[in-house]
């Protein structure tokens, strides 16, 4: 699969997260499989939000434990 060219950021609970990879799906147009790292210290419920450029997704709640 090919990286994202233009960068992903990621915030989970409002903290910045580490994006690891950010990689087109295959099979699909426009979409990408995103993984990033829990930052220390994030607990229970918690919104994540990704931003590509001038976009912003919508916020998606997971449980962290």
């Amino acid at each position: 699969p090919s990286a994202a060219s233009v960068p992903v950021t990621a915030t989970i609970s409002s903290q910045n997260a580490d994006v690891v990879s950010a990689v087109a799906a295959p099979g699909t147009v426009g979409v990408y499989l995103v993984t990033v790292r829990v930052p220390a210290g994030v607990s229970g419920n918690s919104a994540v939000v990704l931003k590509q450029g001038t976009a912003t997704s919508n916020s998606a709640t997971i449980a962290v434990q």
